[in-house]
């Protein structure tokens, strides 16, 4: 995707590529994307290192309802940065939703990458497990990322890596939406 090809008229997006916070605008084309079309989501820094096995895709069709499937990281994060899912998932939607509904992010930790990316896909998709929605399968720490990928995140492709940047889940501050 570039500037000369990426959905053109979703204010939020368009708010946020104008100011050049790409990782904003690309936290929400990416589930924009697998919401419209179903389908595989990686970063760009994520590296593959052994085939996917075909039951994560099996998981994902043998059921009557959409299915969203990622991992947990070990820091207790839910990854964002690898997403299986169908087409038209609700937690999509929801998501999507929740970030128009609050551009600047009720988890606001100082670091647009914790703003509405994996700070409130954690904060939602939490929920869901919670509330316990079958349709939304989150994979142990390390089911992917210890063998079949590996996450170069927050620059950890680095020799010198900035410890500051890690936000941990618990740092997470939740409020209550105005009503």
């Amino acid at each position: 995707m570039t500037l000369e090809n990426y959905p053109k008229g979703i204010p939020y997006v368009e708010r946020f590529i104008a100011s050049k916070q790409w990782a904003r605008a690309a936290d929400y084309l990416r589930i924009h994307y697998l919401h419209e079309q179903g389908g595989m989501y990686l970063d760009a820094d994520v590296e593959v290192r052994l085939p996917f096995f075909e039951d994560l895709f099996t998981l994902l069709k043998e059921r009557d309802k959409p299915q969203l499937l990622c991992e947990r990281e070990p820091n207790g994060f839910i990854a964002n940065s690898f997403i299986m899912a169908d087409a038209g998932h609700p937690m999509l939607k929801d998501y999507m939703e929740h970030v128009v509904a609050n551009p600047i992010g009720r988890w606001d930790q100082g670091s647009e990458t914790f703003h509405m990316g994996v700070g409130a896909w954690t904060v939602l998709l939490q929920a869901a497990i919670e509330g316990h929605d079958r349709t939304v399968h989150v994979l142990f720490p390390d089911t992917m990322f210890a063998h079949r990928l590996k996450h170069h995140w927050l620059n950890s492709w680095c020799p010198t890596k900035r410890e500051d940047a890690f936000v941990q889940p618990s740092d997470l501050q939740t409020t209550q939406s105005p009503s």
